[in-house]
This record gives structure tokens, sequence and C-alpha cells, in this order.
């Protein structure tokens, strides 16, 4: 049973604080609020493979190392492995 101070978010099934309507409900992204793992992460990423680039030196894909992940829903290379020439200390 729910408290006194709650009512039923109207056709929804669920419960929500009363005086409260569905217009002003912030859930599922349609609100104010922001997440910043995802870009974050894209980010950090971006950096990282950049950083990467500019030490390699003359870097080659091995065709017999590209193995695709059984997954359908996760599709993308499971392993991909690569050789360089040389690896440089700077960016130099």
């Amino acid at each position: 049973m729910l408290p006194r101070s709650q009512t039923w978010l109207a056709g929804s099934g669920l419960p929500c604080a009363s005086g409260r309507t569905a217009a002003g409900h912030l859930a599922f992204a349609a609100g104010p609020h922001f997440r910043l793992g995802p870009p974050l992460a894209r980010l950090e990423a971006t950096i990282a493979v950049r950083a990467l680039a500019s030490r390699v030196t003359g870097p080659e894909l091995d065709p017999a190392g590209l193995a695709y992940r059984p997954n359908l829903n996760l599709r993308g290379p499971e392993r991909l492995v690569a050789a360089s020439a040389e690896i440089r200390a700077d960016g130099a």
C-alpha cells in the first residue's frame, strides 16, 4: 500500500509524489540531467589513440589476427593484432 503522500502517475502504473504530473517527470533523458561517463570515455579514448598514433612508426594489421565477436548484439572485433616497425618513447 502506498503512503498517503504518493499517488499513481496517470496511465503509467508507477507511483509518483503527489503534486507532480507526467509533464514534470524527468526520467529517460527528458530532463536537465546529463551523464558525464560516455563523453568522458570517448574523450579519453581519443587522447589515448592520438598519443599512440603519434609514437608508432609503420603500423600494420595482421589479417590472420582479426577475430569478430560471436555476439550479434555487440558487433566488432574481439581481437585485432597489429605490429609496428618502432614505438618511440615520446611523440617527437
